[in-house]
């Protein structure tokens, strides 16, 4: 928020304009990488739960890799 209220006051013309607006996209980059690396670890803590209550889950270790290669697919009920 004071990042865009940084941009917003400098003028296009001063010689910090250019730097701010990439320092801005810099930013946005690291936000999203943190924001990717957050759902990774809630996904990974799930599966942790999930483990902690299944007999053997040893023989579960490719579903973690899996969440960590972003492949396993939504798991359905069926009746």
């Amino acid at each position: 928020m004071y990042k865009q209220e940084l941009l917003k006051w400098t003028p296009r013309k001063h010689s910090d304009h250019t730097a701010v607006i990439e320092a801005l996209q810099a930013m946005k980059v690291v936000y999203s990488n943190i924001n990717e690396a957050k759902r990774q670890i809630e996904k990974l803590e799930v599966l942790e739960e999930w483990q902690s209550h299944i007999e053997g889950w040893e023989l579960l270790q490719t579903l973690e890799d899996h969440l960590r290669d972003d492949t396993l697919a939504p798991v359905t009920k069926i009746s």
